[in-house]
């Protein structure tokens, strides 16, 4: 009865399995990686990305604002140079509040995670209550911060200020005609699952927070509560993911979910964070990659010399004879 209820044998969004195996990431973060002393990792080689879900201030049927942050990282193997994993380091949720609260508060998470030298962006819900979110992001906040604006300005361009910092990417999504198809935003996301490329914090909650406490040297309890909160709201993640099912919708596939109680708002956080995921692999390690040894090949052929044309004229000869057949 329980897996009936949470959709999980009727064509489920992602597999148990694979959400178990996903589940492979120990230590949560709660700002970016560089800024702790004893951290390894390059500015350049890492991206964080905010994927922010936008909720109306009435927060109707129990729906929340929420936020997943992903870290991005090359990998290595052969069959994956060309994909980031993806590590959802960060969850939290909150109830809606004013859309100006909204941006101050988004805006102050994305700082948490900039540091000199790396990129992070907002991959945000621009469409209905959330186009007034992003406006705020775009302008004085007044929390001594550059203003925000979007990646390519191709949304309120006209609303850019002096000195705004080009990280924001609004989601636009819909069943066809935008550029972000939902089933394409959800066909990706279940690809990078099933492939391993997305990892989720773990279930043992206390090996997560005993780790993290050990790397930052910290020897008391008094904060154990903030260090299990994006632990518990994986957990939610995870309930929502197994509360979807797959269903055909036209050429694609769109997600339904079992019990409409149950929200799926950091999913959509996810997804949206997974899509802008997907346009940096595309920017930074799929066009470099595009030439493949054919190229030279081809190269090669057209350094040649041409032969020379031929200038005598054709010579016809008229058919001899009566009728063939």
């Amino acid at each position: 009865m329980e897996s009936r209820y949470t959709g999980t044998d009727q064509n489920p969004v992602v597999r148990d399995e694979t959400l178990n195996e996903s589940r492979s990431l120990l230590m949560m973060e709660e700002h970016h990686c560089c800024k702790d002393d004893d951290s390894r990792v390059k500015p350049k080689d890492v991206i964080y990305v905010v994927g922010y879900d936008v909720s109306y201030a009435d927060g109707a049927r129990n729906a929340k604002c929420a936020a997943v942050v992903l870290k991005l990282t090359k990998q290595t193997s052969l069959n994956k140079k060309d994909k980031f994993l993806k590590q959802a380091v960060w969850i939290d949720d909150w109830m809606p509040t004013d859309h100006m609260v909204q941006a101050q508060r988004l805006k102050q998470l994305w700082y948490r995670f900039t540091f000199p030298g790396s990129q992070t962006y907002i991959a945000i819900d621009a469409q209905q209550y959330g186009t007034a979110v992003l406006q705020d992001l775009m302008t004085d906040l007044q929390d001594g911060l550059a203003p925000l604006c979007c990646i390519d300005n191709d949304m309120f361009g006209e609303l850019r200020l002096e000195g705004a910092l080009p990280v924001i990417y609004p989601i636009r999504a819909s069943v066809n005609g935008s550029k972000d198809p939902d089933s394409e935003m959800l066909r990706y996301a279940i690809v990078q699952f099933e492939n391993r490329n997305v990892q989720l914090l773990t279930s043992d909650h206390n090996s997560g927070i005993s780790a993290y406490k050990v790397f930052h040297k910290m020897k008391t309890d008094k904060y154990d509560a903030m260090i299990y909160k994006p632990y518990l709201k994986t957990q939610e993640l995870v309930g929502q993911i197994q509360n979807l099912k797959a269903v055909p919708s036209g050429s694609g596939t769109s997600e339904k979910r079992i019990s409409n109680k149950i929200q799926r708002d950091s999913w959509s956080a996810l997804k949206y964070a997974l899509r802008l995921a997907q346009k940096l692999e595309f920017k930074y390690l799929m066009k470099p990659q595009k030439h493949s040894d054919w190229d030279k090949a081809f190269a090669a052929m057209a350094r040649r010399p041409k032969a020379a044309a031929q200038t005598k004229s054709r010579i016809i000869i008229g058919r001899k004879g009566g009728r063939l057949f």
